[in-house]
């Protein structure tokens, strides 16, 4: 889908593209031969690839560009790679290096895009504004690389329109996210379906949000840090009420349990 809009691009235009999933940098460089590919990895090219890059143990990001200091607001390697992309156009558009980087550096999160909230002393990462098996990986992985004392806690939604791999997709992340450094995921929607097979106690498989709070709650201690993620029709914000009447931070430690 992406690689079709390089089909409306004139002779004299330019692609920049991700290093992210690795096919897209590959077939647009078969494409369009001149395409810029910008990221981290060695699939990018070396002059849009950060220098020194740095991550916090609350996964936000710092690194040099053209000798100039950016600072994300924005947590997650995919925050990253966007501001790569956003940087590698601005020099295209002749804007310079410092107020690129200036400017890269002021974006903040949207709401329920990659935002960081507290409740009392848990932190939600409430990233429920659209889900698909990218960007589904992405929350995982900023999951795993934020340090924390308590547990981490995926509670995943049903990610939509995905066609005739909609189940094939749904296993294939739950498997993911039950391997990685996570404590315990929360499998709701589409994910419940192929997790009922599962027994496992770090797998909470309820196909309602709601309920699938419910089933969560004794397990909680407050100090959690939970990602919610889930596409927009899922409405996974939904929980965050639950979360707030339980420890908000007016609230006195009612855990019952640890993750």
């Amino acid at each position: 889908e992406k690689l079709a809009l390089l089909d409306g691009l004139s002779s004299d235009g330019m692609a920049v593209v991700s290093d992210e999933p690795p096919i897209l940098g590959e077939m647009a460089l078969r494409l369009r031969p001149d395409t810029l590919v910008a990221g981290l990895s060695e699939r990018a090219h070396e002059e849009f690839r950060p220098d020194q890059p740095v991550v916090d143990s609350k996964g936000y990001w710092r690194f040099l560009w053209r000798g100039e200091s950016v600072r994300l607001l924005v947590p997650g390697l995919h925050s990253l790679r966007n501001a790569l992309l956003a940087l590698t156009v601005a020099e295209l558009l002749e804007v310079p290096a410092a107020e690129a980087a200036h400017r890269v550096s002021q974006v903040e999160a949207s709401e329920m895009r990659s935002e960081i909230r507290h409740v009392g002393n848990l932190t939600l990462i409430l990233d429920c504004y659209n889900a698909n098996p990218q960007s589904t990986r992405a929350a995982l992985k900023l999951l795993e690389t934020i340090e924390s004392e308590g547990p981490k806690i995926a509670f995943l939604g049903t990610m939509l329109e995905l066609g005739a791999r909609a189940e094939d997709l749904h296993a294939t992340l739950l498997a993911e996210a039950r391997a990685m450094d996570v404590d315990v995921v929360v499998a709701t929607g589409a994910f419940s379906v192929v997790a009922k097979k599962i027994e496992d106690w770090g797998l909470v498989a309820v196909f309602d949000p709601l309920e699938a709070y419910r089933a969560l709650r004794d397990r909680l201690v407050g100090d959690e840090v939970i990602l919610l993620k889930a596409s927009r029709g899922v409405a996974l914000e939904q929980v965050i009420p639950l979360f707030e009447d339980d420890f908000g931070a007016d609230k006195p430690d009612l855990g019952k349990g640890k993750a």
